[in-house]
């Protein structure tokens, strides 16, 4: 196998067979997270719960005959394997988002130091998932509308009145940032193939960005923000977002 084309990398395969140790071997290339090490000793205890027979033929390969074990184990085997693949984290202080649970932790070292409900993406439009650094922290930011969004969330809704602009402190700019008056705009022309506005929304308590803004490079232009939508935290289930992470301890 090419190299990263598996989990484990054809350069420990190498080590094992060599050495003639392979526990070793792979402990010493096994991923230095905190996450990883829990699901360790979660995997552990789960198995533990099963007779040894069992035990012995998930070592080999097959499934505990209990459906719920099963699937736990399925759960569990998953993320250590997304563990595994990552390979961009460094240090010891970091921001672990998650998705399916909808809450973010900040971490230092091996201790948990906050905590957070979120609200990501919608089913059709999921938080992607990836690894990236915090660069630049913004206080009171514009929003720039996504493209998507104006065309297809806020066009219809300007076409019909052009005060929804004012009402919710959207701007509107040409291509190089310049300031444009809306009421001049012929709207009706404009659709998804003839787009040649930004709009942005002005900074505040009522910006959609909410009054923090965390940005880290990352090629589907999503980042963590505050909102001013504080009531959708309350929900159990809070799938609700373009792909951005609304952050409720911000």
């Amino acid at each position: 196998l090419p190299v990263g084309a598996d989990s484990l990398l054809y350069s420990t395969i190498r080590q094992v067979a060599h050495r003639k140790a392979p526990i070793s071997s792979l402990t010493r290339n096994q991923p230095p997270y905190p996450g990883y090490r829990s699901l360790m000793v979660a995997i552990a205890s789960v198995l533990d719960t099963i007779n040894e027979t069992q035990r012995e033929a998930y070592m080999k390969g097959s499934m505990p005959d209990s459906l719920t074990t099963t699937a736990v184990l399925e759960v569990i085997e998953i993320n250590l394997e997304r563990w595994r693949l990552e390979r961009t984290m460094e240090g010891d202080r970091y921001v672990l988002v998650n998705i399916p649970s909808n809450t973010l932790s900040v971490f230092s070292g091996d201790t948990r130091v906050l905590e957070s409900r979120i609200i990501t993406g919608k089913p059709e439009k999921p938080t992607p998932q990836l690894s990236s650094e915090i660069d630049c922290i913004i206080l009171y930011p514009y929003w720039h509308v996504p493209r998507s969004i104006a065309v297809e969330e806020y066009l219809p809704a300007i076409r019909k009145d052009t005060t929804f602009l004012q009402r919710n402190r959207f701007d509107v700019l040409d291509r190089k940032g310049n300031l444009l008056d809306p009421r001049t705009l012929d709207w009706s022309s404009f659709n998804r193939n003839n787009f040649p506005v930004v709009i942005r929304q002005r900074e505040g308590t009522d910006n959609s960005l909410g009054i923090i803004k965390f940005s880290f490079d990352n090629p589907y232009a999503v980042y963590l923000h505050d909102t001013n939508h504080k009531y959708l935290f309350s929900k159990s289930r809070r799938w609700f977002s373009h792909g951005c992470v609304r952050v409720e301890r911000a």
